[in-house]
């Protein structure tokens, strides 16, 4: 392993971990999109992987589990079905640094369930993604898992952000010339 390791926040050193059949032996290099790994698989063949590929689930072989395992069957010609798309966003915010929604999502300690790291869970847990409808975690505070999460259209969506909690529950009346501001207890 080399001796001369990246530096920074950025920087999660990988070597000597195993993610699904790949074993890290040590970096590859870097460019715009991350950090890239040199890798052996358990069938024996060397891999060079993306780093968030690894962490986040979404590369768990040299390639050679293709055709081998049950896929998650959402692709339309080459394209993820909606369903799979919410998953891997949902995954990536949470877990991905470089993500641009990962400061409000995976930054604030929001966490994706081990048992959804893995979409076949995540298909059974949800069902398939409702036209019009998005995924929406019941308490903003809380972590995806099954519990928390519901389907729901625009509207409930937008009432469920962090920050439109507080303000569904703080009322204004005048009183006297003047406006006075109280909480009003959920019917």
């Amino acid at each position: 392993m080399k001796k001369n390791r990246p530096k920074g926040l950025r920087f999660k050193d990988l070597a000597g971990r195993k993610f699904g059949k790949l074993f890290v032996i040590d970096i590859f290099g870097k460019n715009k999109r991350g950090y890239y790994w040199k890798c052996i698989c358990d069938c024996g063949k060397k891999a060079v992987v993306r780093g968030t590929s690894l962490s986040n689930g979404l590369t768990k072989s040299c390639g050679c589990l293709v055709g081998k395992k049950i896929k998650h069957g959402h692709m339309i010609g080459h394209k993820a079905t909606k369903t799979y798309s919410t998953w891997g966003g949902m995954i990536t915010r949470c877990s991905t640094p470089s993500s641009s929604n990962f400061r409000s999502y995976g930054a604030k300690g929001i966490k994706v369930c081990d048992r959804w790291k893995d979409f076949r869970n995540f298909l059974k847990d949800m069902g398939e993604k409702p036209i019009g409808m998005s995924l929406d975690r019941k308490n903003p505070y809380g972590n995806y898992e099954p519990s928390n999460c519901r389907w729901v259209d625009a509207k409930t969506q937008r009432r469920n952000q962090l920050g439109q909690l507080a303000l569904d529950f703080i009322k204004a009346k005048k009183l006297d010339g003047k406006f006075l501001a109280f909480i009003e207890e959920e019917k």
